[in-house]
């Protein structure tokens, strides 16, 4: 991807983040925001204008539970977790949409959730204990170490920890 000048990308942030706090006033999280839902409006016309586009994910901030949504690379490290979302995940992936803009290349790269938290660790760092504590899917990414300490898992804990929840089914104690 070719990267945008920045005079160009300040214009889109700003009607992202207008439209954001409209969808913010009506109590609406978009839930999906990635390059591909960010439609610009007849360049020829009125260069770069944008506009949201494909609400199939939106959910009113009233009825936000825990739950997968968001593709991966966009993903805000709340839903990876399995924590209560606000609409600070959009948020979120209007910062890595603007990165894919400014750099011409994706932040978190790479197939699959673990890398995309691998690469959320990697920039931010782990998230504090309380949240690791209270996600549901914390533990198929982190280990809690003695005295409440989390970390990363590696690959290959990752993958052994996969096939003993896979056959914890035929075990009997």
């Amino acid at each position: 991807m070719k990267t945008v000048n920045v005079h160009d990308i300040r214009s889109v942030i700003q009607q992202l983040a207008t439209a954001f706090d409209a969808l913010k006033t009506i109590g609406l999280i978009h839930a999906d925001l990635k390059l591909n839902n960010v439609m610009v409006v007849d360049s020829e016309a009125q260069p770069l204008r944008v506009k949201f586009i494909d609400f199939g994910l939106a959910v009113l901030t009233s009825s936000v539970k825990q739950g997968k949504c968001h593709q991966i690379p966009f993903r805000a490290p709340e839903i990876a977790l399995g924590l209560p979302f606000s609409e600070a995940i959009d948020m979120w992936s209007l910062g890595v949409v603007i990165a894919r803009m400014v750099l011409g290349e994706p932040i978190f790269p790479g197939r699959g959730e673990y890398n995309a938290v691998w690469g959320t660790v990697k920039l931010p760092g782990v998230p504090p204990a309380h949240l690791l504590s209270a996600g549901m899917y914390s533990r198929c990414h982190f280990v809690e170490m003695p005295f409440g300490c989390w970390r990363l898992k590696f690959p290959l804990n990752r993958l052994r920890w996969k096939l003993m929840k896979r056959w914890s089914a035929f075990i009997t104690c």
